[in-house]
């Protein structure tokens, strides 16, 4: 029996064993595993890999690493962010640990902040050394050591140069689920950076999600629905359950009508049954278009009460593991301190004591 044939849907060239690549519908490198051999070339693949779809990664970074989210290629678990000193912070451990990047000098103020006192010594040295400053001027400055600060900030957003992942992600999806790659063939330039992605794609703010909203799951989604009584056949990507887009894939539709639904939870790493229905119109996308600015401030609480509640997810899932590793560790506090006396021996008020005083001094530390 003959065996189907399929082609990369960017180059047209034929998929073989040798030069096929396993696309993830949803990037890999936020935790979607959706994924077929049969829709890009490795070539092709590549490409989008190193350019659109390195700055989705990028930018949903935060939530990657601090949700700890599955990924199939393991990466660096740190994230650079602000502290309010104004200096850089290595985050890992979704958030557990914290380090200075790297020593600062900051000239306003007359600080020299690092790590240590031996790190601040060496770079007074190397200051003096290339005549950067005066023994009066490093004499003068403060000296602050600091590993980590209570107050961290990031700035978080999906740039245009995101973009043309966002359409491919659709795109994959429409191919994956139709096998109608003649479609999509417009989107091309899109997905290549040739052409304007936010002329197909826009960012989507509900006040109400069209379906049934869970507040313990955190769910990358993709949704497609086309009909031709209303002409338009699009996607709807959702991203950490906060960032929704719509990619419109057709605004003269008259194919079969179509409803398709794509819902994963990456936090559980399972697969979410969604099944809705939002029978969209490119008049509703236009008219959207020109209020959404205007809409903005009104739609945003609904935003920020989604993106809190990912954010709650983490802490509690972060105050969990806590308790495991307190109780863990507690657990080996009681046996090193009952190991101090022979196996067998009378337990004295005196020996209580002391096994008390060690739990204590370990709960101290630790709560």
């Amino acid at each position: 029996m003959e065996t189907q044939k399929h082609y990369c849907y960017i180059c047209g060239a034929e998929l073989t064993k040798e030069n096929r690549s396993d696309e993830h519908i949803i990037l890999n490198a936020i935790g979607g595993h959706l994924h077929s051999p049969d829709l890009l070339c490795k070539d092709c693949n590549s490409q989008l890999g190193l350019s659109c779809d390195a700055a989705l990664a990028k930018n949903l970074d935060f939530f990657t690493k601090f949700l700890k989210v599955s990924r199939t290629r393991k990466c660096s678990s740190s994230i650079t962010m602000i502290g309010d000193d104004k200096c850089e912070y290595d985050v890992a451990d979704s958030g557990k640990n914290v380090k200075l990047k790297r020593p600062y000098i900051d000239y306003n103020t007359g600080q020299i902040i690092a790590k240590d006192v031996e790190t601040i010594k060496k770079i007074k040295q190397g200051m003096r050394k290339r005549n950067e400053i005066s023994q009066e001027e490093c004499d003068n400055l403060t000296n602050i050591t600091k590993s980590a600060t209570n107050t961290l900030n990031i700035t978080m957003c999906i740039s245009e140069e995101a973009f043309p992942s966002i359409v491919k992600s659709a795109v994959n999806y429409y191919v994956y689920k139709t096998f109608d790659a003649d479609r999509i063939k417009p989107f091309i330039p899109y997905m290549l950076g040739e052409k304007d992605c936010n002329e197909v794609l826009c960012l989507y703010m509900f006040e109400e999600l069209p379906y049934k909203y869970n507040e313990s799951q955190v769910s990358h989604m993709i949704h497609i629905e086309g009909s031709k009584s209303t002409g338009l056949l699009y996607a709807l990507m959702e991203y950490y359950s906060i960032y929704t887009y719509i990619v419109v894939l057709d605004n003269n539709y008259s194919g079969d009508d179509i409803n398709s639904t794509y819902a994963y939870d990456a936090v559980a790493s399972s697969e979410i049954s969604r099944t809705f229905s939002f029978p969209l119109t490119i008049n509703d996308l236009n008219e959207y278009r020109e209020n959404r600015l205007k809409d903005y401030p009104s739609l945003l609480p609904y935003i920020k009460g989604r993106a809190d509640n990912v954010m709650k997810i983490w802490k509690d899932r972060m105050n969990a593991e806590h308790n495991v590793e307190f109780h863990q560790n507690l657990g080996c506090i009681i046996d090193e301190a009952l190991k101090k006396y022979p196996e067998g021996c009378q337990i004295t008020e005196k020996m209580l004591d002391s096994v008390r005083h060690d739990i204590v001094e370990f709960s101290s530390r630790n709560i």
